[in-house]
């Protein structure tokens, strides 16, 4: 009898073994069936473990002889699949990966998933990374260079801020860098208002439901409005717990009516996600659920503003004169203005006509020529480009982020 011949006869032995069994015992047969198809069926809430989750001696022995992106990608693999151990080897070696690895091909895609994991440690592993990718220092020092970077330089400007907000949520500079922040939420570029309301959330202090909020109600970018209600609710180092302190301040804005529809939708997607549980985009629903629960008294504590409390007001403007004309050079240029009541800080921007195209202020272009955030004096000095016109603006933030009324233009000229 040929091979072939022969593997036919034992399948068909096989079979009819099989058969036999199933007619005599069909009960056993349907368990075991029952049993398979249990393991391999997709639903179900708990995971089934394909083998112990922890790193095993060969792997730890491997680490030392690879390159620390192969380390990096193979434990932040690890760690999101929550192997035991894991995310330890990551805070021993994390200082010798700084400026030795690059988020990039499963680097990349592994820091994405640990940024957005629901695991508040995975998404703290995720910061660790990408500071350690991009040779980030986690000192006091670096931070306010970072700070002072953003001031200055307006194509890293987003980057710095974001850099920040994680420094941020490690610890470094927690609270000046959340003051920082605050000043950019209302600077006139989408990108930079995005990349501060990305920073705040990564900070995940209660300090920064407040200033979100105010970013869901008023800013006029849809993409940062929508950021503010992620940060809010699910992205960012914010625990639940915290999550839940904006809930009255989110359902004063569902009840808002000036706010769009799409808006809305995020401030009732916002609630579902942090309450957990689906229910009708109804306020009354919302509200049924959450003053019931033993947290809603100490949610009232983080409502922006009281009822009653004054508004800011936009700053009157002093010096210089409005139509003021200048011969000096070097062209130091002093602006000053009154002090405005209840206002934590003032935002300054200057606007030059020729700068960015002939005949054109900057600002009527959709851009900026200088913008100066957290001033906490009234006076601020600068030196004005060239022998051409000006003109400058000032608004006053509160200790919540929230901005006033901006003043009028006022235009300057400098002859030589």
């Amino acid at each position: 009898m040929s091979g072939p011949q022969r593997r036919r006869v034992v399948i068909l032995l096989a079979v009819l073994l099989v058969a036999s069994f199933a007619a005599l015992r069909p009960d056993a047969i349907a368990r075991v069936w029952e049993r398979v198809a249990r393991l391999i069926d997709i639903r179900g809430e708990q995971p089934i473990a394909a083998d112990p989750p922890i790193l095993s001696d060969y792997e730890l022995s491997q680490l030392d002889d690879w390159e620390p992106q192969q380390q990096a990608e193979r434990l932040l693999e690890r760690a999101i699949n929550n192997y035991g151990g894991a995310r330890e080897q990551i805070a021993d070696r994390i200082d010798g990966w700084r400026g030795r690895v690059r988020l990039a091909g499963a680097l990349e895609t592994h820091y994405v998933t640990a940024l957005n994991a629901n695991d508040l440690r995975m998404r703290a592993v995720a910061a660790e990374i990408y500071l350690a990718a991009y040779n980030v220092p986690k000192t006091a020092q670096h931070a306010r260079a970072l700070m002072d970077l953003a001031r200055r330089e307006a194509e890293t400007r987003a980057t710095s801020l974001w850099k920040l907000g994680l420094l941020a949520g490690r610890g470094v500079t927690r609270d000046e860098s959340f003051e920082f922040l605050l000043t950019f939420l209302h600077h006139p570029e989408e990108q930079v208002r995005h990349w501060a309301t990305e920073g705040l959330g990564a900070i995940g202090i209660d300090r920064t439901i407040p200033p979100l909020l105010e970013v869901l109600r008023t800013d006029e970018s849809p993409t940062v409005r929508e950021r503010a209600a992620c940060s809010l609710s699910s992205s960012g180092l914010l625990t639940r717990q915290q999550r839940l302190k904006a809930f009255p301040g989110l359902l004063e804005l569902a009840q808002d009516e000036s706010l769009d529809a799409q808006t809305r939708g995020w401030v009732f997607q916002a609630l579902a996600h942090i309450a957990g549980v689906r229910l009708p985009q109804e306020v009354a629903a919302w509200e049924e659920w959450f003053w019931t629960r033993p947290e809603a008294p100490e949610a009232l504590d983080l409502l922006p503003h009281e009822e009653g409390e004054a508004a800011l007001e936009a700053p009157q403007l002093l010096v210089p004169e409005p139509d003021s004309e200048f011969s000096h050079v070097p062209r130091m240029t002093r602006l000053d203005w009154q002090a405005v009541e209840s206002a934590k800080s003032y935002n300054v921007e200057v606007d030059c006509f020729n700068c960015c195209a002939r005949g054109e202020w900057c600002a009527d272009r959709g851009t900026t020529w200088r913008y100066t955030t957290g001033l906490t004096q009234t006076t601020h000095g600068f030196e004005f480009v060239g022998a051409q016109s000006g003109r400058w603006r000032v608004w006053a933030v509160d200790g919540y982020g929230k901005a006033g009324p901006v003043s009028q233009w006022r235009t300057f000229d400098y002859r030589r």
